[in-house]
């Protein structure tokens, strides 16, 4: 991969517009593919998460490739049963990823569920919903988000799955820090146009993820990505991250 074309976020650090995302990464491989990503193809921005479960193989990776820590940008998030405790969850990441600050931390998504609830990830109602704390507030998450940044344990904060309407409405008017990121799950099959012109306008970096399509998506197959690829001469997938780098901002 040539050298990655990068952004500048609101407090003016630089973010790698194409990054590696973990997501779904099976047990035993995500160590050797970060390890690749980084060392032969180029990836200087790794995206991973809490409740992706794999932090320490990425940790590993990271260091099995011998590149420098400081030429790396590393995402991670915080996940939803974990927003009455942003540090805690966040120290523990940086301890399975071998690093003493994240450059990037993100809401991975605006709705807090029950931290005692009777699963660590995903509680249930004896009805079967998910156990959501409605009376949580989206800013006392925020709050935390921000302390965690003026302590330096984190570059950047940002957001993940957010409508405009939850952003207008439940963090904005209370932030000192206004959201750097929002990563959405964007691809042609869901390209989110009134969102991502709102967040431009807003200096908030717009991050797609699952630009090749969520979970047995068809747009590998979809017959006109295919026939630009033809005519391109390179693969689908590469005209989706190309879609993807010219329609917003970022893909991961």
């Amino acid at each position: 991969m040539a050298s990655v074309p990068t952004l500048k976020l609101a407090n003016g650090k630089e973010i790698p517009q194409i990054g590696l995302g973990t997501w779904q990464s099976k047990p035993g491989e995500v160590e050797s593919a970060v390890s690749y990503a980084l060392k032969e193809a180029g990836y200087r921005h790794i995206d991973c998460a809490f409740a992706y479960g794999n932090e320490k193989e990425v940790g590993d990776g990271i260091k099995q490739s011998g590149v420098p820590r400081e030429e790396i940008f590393i995402t991670s998030k915080v996940w939803s049963t974990w927003h009455h405790r942003v540090e805690d969850q966040l120290k523990i990441t940086l301890e399975r990823l071998g690093t003493d600050y994240l450059d990037l931390l993100l809401v991975h998504w605006p709705i807090a569920m029950n931290p005692e609830g009777n699963h660590p990830f995903f509680p249930l109602l004896p009805n079967g919903k998910r156990d959501i704390l409605y009376d949580w507030q989206l800013r006392r998450t925020w709050e935390q988000f921000e302390a965690v940044y003026e302590k330096g344990l984190v570059k950047a904060i940002g957001v993940s799955n957010c409508s405009q309407l939850k952003l207008e409405e439940e963090l904005l008017p209370f932030a000192k820090i206004k959201p750097m990121v929002n990563q959405l799950e964007i691809h042609p099959y869901n390209p989110q146009h009134n969102l991502v012109n709102w967040l431009k306008s807003q200096d908030i970096v717009v991050e797609a993820y699952s630009p090749l399509g969520s979970t047995d998506a068809p747009l590998l197959k979809d017959d006109v990505i295919n026939e630009i690829a033809g005519k391109l001469q390179v693969s689908p997938a590469e005209v989706l991250i190309g879609w993807g780098g010219t329609f917003m901002s970022m893909v991961g």
